[in-house]
């Protein structure tokens, strides 16, 4: 006869037999010592007193119950309680430093512990060489208070590596410093850019249950960017919107449905980002409702974006009072309170906002284009920039009330992935040790170490020999260690940002050093390269205009390049298309008809206007009515200049 194996994935108990404490079992065995009943020693201590005349015996017998062990032992279990305890921890700890475990990996992880210590795990495992989906799940139940399965937030490996306590310590140093200046929490103000789009993400709808997907309208594929500049004080309050327009030009309208108090701006470029130009513009509104002064300056901290700390901004801050204190690099996430605080909720209702005007009946069909954005902004701002939020910010980054130690250690643990230990150092101190329980980034707790457990010294059948463990031959972090960057063998020559206080005088002329030196790197650049085009064009190879010490001096003073006439120049400019050599007769006719139909002066005057393109601006055009080119220049000419144009279709 054959009987049927039936696997119970999640087995309940019916009974409470056995689910009894140590310590409550130790204490009516002593009562019985003492010498209580053994019916009323259980019925005080709730253990069946069956169970406790059994200990009885044992203790009578052997004098100690330290050897004894209690309630119902796990059959099959592949891990002790202590292991998976020690486990629990690798996988914090792992997710403490942005590089958690998946499920998949933890299956991987617990075959590769298991097989590395020599455990007895099922025949599945070894089939499949990795854990069963079954042993995952139950891990997971066992240790519900202790671990989940959840979504994390992308962060890039700047952020990460960036906000570390070093970089912490500089800005707080500088706050501190420039708080001693006599800065109140209304004279301290943050301003940071986020950007607005035309693509909204769709919130949560009511739907069908059970439908594999659904679906949420947005205005297209890729939106259009606007970016919205804001400041907030530590008191509570908010200035007006700062907006820099995808435009070269603003229009009008956008300043009807904008927050009040809002300013507009374009871009020379048409891009929508901020640029110096624009930003020393946002001062000027940032000045009008701060209302800086000698008698109440203001404090005003900012990231390290390039438009921030140019030259024009300095100068511009510094005679208006205003001291710059820039955060440390890749570190907004943490330390600003807009970041912090505020855009989160800001965006969250601009996403709201757009939902509702992509849903409304005489919108269907249409793309949200950037005039709609200056409305949903006055939907969400007064929602989001309240004195709560704001405030709420300046206070969980430290900055006011101002608090150094805001952050726990447990906040740097993510740039300890790039401690790296010093390439000279060849000891053992400079290598970071593997273990788990000896390292001082991560030690284990004492009450996670079984007492019980003797030390093992792995033997040299083993995957992993040379230290002494408690719980396992070979440590979880043996197995699949932590991610841990290598020594740097080379210095990179880039200097790198940090925090500062960027009106001060020593600060300020650093900067200024390195922008001439800027400037000189660049005019070095551009005449070295017209140097190169000068000797190209005159048959000279590339190699000779870089340098004459290659060549004897009267040859050098020969090869140097000679200034031409402007007629030439602009000459080589109009048949540049095509080698001498190469010309089509219509070209070589039209060149020759030039040469003799116009003078040098005539041809550069005449050949500046040729694009006849239309001015951006009104008050550039020339007055009505303007003449045509065939009025203006030389007829001979103009025929000359068809024919030529001709030639090259």
């Amino acid at each position: 006869m054959n009987f049927a194996v039936v696997k119970m994935r999640n087995y309940v108990r019916h009974s409470n037999r056995g689910q009894f404490s140590r310590q409550a079992m130790l204490s009516a065995v002593e009562l019985v010592e003492n010498g209580m009943s053994i019916r009323k020693a259980a019925a005080a201590e709730r253990v069946n007193y069956k169970t406790l005349s059994r200990y009885v015996k044992v203790k009578s017998s052997s004098g100690t119950l330290d050897n004894a062990s209690f309630g119902y032992t796990k059959v099959r279990q592949v891990f002790t309680s202590a292991m998976e305890a020690e486990i629990v921890q690798y996988a914090v700890h792992a997710a403490n430093i942005f590089h958690g475990l998946t499920l998949t990996e933890l299956r991987q992880f617990a075959f590769d512990l298991a097989k590395g210590n020599n455990l007895r795990m099922p025949r599945s495992w070894s089939e499949n060489g990795t854990a069963g989906l079954d042993w995952a799940q139950s891990f997971m139940k066992r240790h519900k208070n202790d671990l989940a399965i959840r979504s994390p937030e992308a962060t890039s490996i700047q952020r990460m590596t960036s906000f570390n306590e070093y970089n912490v310590n500089i800005f707080f140093e500088n706050l501190k410093t420039a708080l001693g200046r006599g800065f109140g929490p209304e004279a301290i103000w943050n301003i940071d850019e986020t950007g607005v789009t035309t693509v909204q993400r769709p919130c949560k709808v009511v739907a069908q249950r059970g439908a594999k997907q659904v679906g949420a309208v947005v205005s297209q594929e890729r939106g259009t960017l606007v970016t919205v500049c804001c400041g907030v004080n530590a008191i509570g309050n908010h200035m007006p919107p700062y907006f820099v327009f995808p435009r070269v030009n603003v229009q009008q309208q956008w300043h009807l449905t904008a927050p009040p108090g809002s300013v507009m701006a374009g871009h020379s470029k048409a891009s929508g980002w901020m640029t110096t130009e624009n930003f020393v513009d946002f001062m000027k509104h940032f000045v009008k409702y701060a209302k800086p002064s000698v008698e109440h300056p203001v404090l005003l901290l900012l990231d390290n974006h390039h438009s921030h700390i140019s030259l024009e901004v300095l100068n511009f801050a510094k005679d208006n009072h205003i001291t710059l204190l820039s955060f440390p690099p890749h570190c907004s996430h943490q330390l600003q309170p807009l970041d912090k605080a505020v855009y989160g909720p800001f965006k969250s209702f601009i996403n709201a906002a757009s939902d509702n005007w992509m849903r409304k009946p005489h919108n269907a069909g249409k793309s949200m284009s950037i005039h709609v954005i200056p409305s949903l902004v006055s939907y969400a701002f007064p929602k989001a920039f309240t004195t709560a939020n704001i405030t709420s910010g300046f206070k969980a980054t430290g900055i006011w009330p101002f608090d150094r130690h805001i952050f726990p250690p447990e906040t740097f643990l993510p740039s300890s992935v790039t401690d790296r230990p010093l390439a000279t150092e060849v000891n053992d101190s400079a290598i970071p040790d593997s273990s788990g329980l000896a390292h001082k980034d991560h030690p284990l707790p004492e009450n996670e170490v079984s007492q019980s457990s003797p030390e093992v010294e792995a033997g040299p059948s083993q995957p992993c020999t040379g230290r002494v463990r408690r719980l396992f031959t070979c440590s979880p972090e043996e197995i699949r260690p932590f991610a841990r960057r290598s020594p740097r063998k080379n210095k990179t020559k880039r200097k790198k940002a940090k925090s500062q206080i960027l009106t001060d005088t020593p600060v300020k002329s650093a900067i200024e050093a390195e922008a001439k030196a800027a400037k000189r790197s660049v005019k070095k650049r551009l005449i070295h390269e017209s140097d190169n085009e000068i000797g190209i064009e005159r048959g000279m190879p590339a190699a000779t205009t870089h340098s004459a010490t290659d060549i004897e001096p009267d040859e050098a003073i020969d090869a140097m390049p000679q200034r031409q006439p402007k007629s030439t120049v602009q000459k080589r400019k109009i048949s540049k298309r095509l080698p001498s050599r190469q010309k089509p007769k219509k070209l070589k006719l039209a060149d020759r008809c030039i040469r003799q139909s116009s003078n040098s002066k005539t041809l550069t005057s005449v050949s500046r206007r040729l694009p006849l393109r239309r001015p951006t601006s009104p008050s550039k055009r020339p007055p009505l009515p303007r003449k045509p080119v065939w009025l203006v220049s030389r007829p001979g000419w103009c025929m000359c200049q068809l024919i030529y144009a001709f030639s090259l279709t």
